[in-house]
């Protein structure tokens, strides 16, 4: 979560969106985080560059679709140390934003949680970790059957935990539940252990988004504090993990 980390660590953010609304909302997200310092915004891309020469920016909120000049065409002439995260209401753009570095995505309308996570990410990489810790792994994915032939891909960084009820496998992200056509076994021995634990035979977790483990249960980050039942098979392994 970001108040785990020092508010000493702060990014002086700029906002460029040509709808005032998402500006003013960006804005607003951006106060309520001690790490964030906002320096400037603006509605018009083509002030970007004067903004750029006039402030030190660390850390870039960027819409795509634009008048004038679209985010892409603002992302080829910000600094490669500036860290961006784009924002759209497009949901089909994912790969294309990490193509050209970005740290991450947020499609419109976005919640404090999802843009606290954004940050969180930019935190993880400006200190050269990895979201769960582990090396080389901020931008690993995996590739899932949502149906006879469609294939989606998913970020590790973004799954907070799977679940299988009567042979339905659901893949909890930050963006929303996506239902796969794979086994929980499956999924298990594609994902890279280190990363996630199986908590019961029906529920696998990422180990980041945990925030505490009780005898029969872990209990989720975020707001919602989603509870999740540990099985017994399975205890000795979690409290191995989470000595008490």
């Amino acid at each position: 979560m970001i108040n785990e980390y020092s508010i000493k660590q702060v990014f002086n953010c700029m906002v460029v969106d040509d709808e005032q609304a998402s500006v003013t909302i960006v804005k607003n997200y951006i106060s309520a985080i001690p790490n964030l310092n906002l320096v400037c915004s603006t509605t018009n891309p083509e002030e970007v560059p004067v903004l750029l020469e006039r402030h030190k920016i660390d850390l870039l909120f960027l819409d795509i679709h634009m008048k004038g000049k679209d985010g892409w065409a603002v992302r080829r002439i910000v600094e490669p140390d500036i860290h961006v995260v784009f924002c759209s209401a497009d949901n089909r753009l994912g790969s294309e934003v990490f193509d050209v570095d970005g740290v991450d995505y947020l499609v419109k309308p976005f919640t404090f949680d999802r843009f606290s996570k954004a940050v969180e990410r930019v935190i993880n990489r400006s200190n050269g970790l990895q979201y769960s810790g582990e090396a080389d792994d901020l931008d690993a994915v995996i590739s899932v059957k949502t149906g006879k032939s469609k294939k989606d891909i998913i970020e590790l960084v973004d799954i907070d935990y799977i679940t299988t009820n009567y042979k339905r496998v659901q893949i909890h992200t930050i963006n929303g539940v996506i239902t796969v056509d794979h086994t929980l076994s499956e999924l298990m021995q594609r994902l890279s252990s280190p990363r996630f634990i199986q908590v019961s035979k029906s529920t696998i977790v990422a180990r980041n988004r945990i925030a505490t483990v009780q005898a029969k249960c872990v209990i989720l980050k975020g707001k919602n504090k989603t509870v999740l039942s540990v099985g017994a098979k399975f205890k000795a392994n979690v409290q191995a993990l989470y000595p008490s």
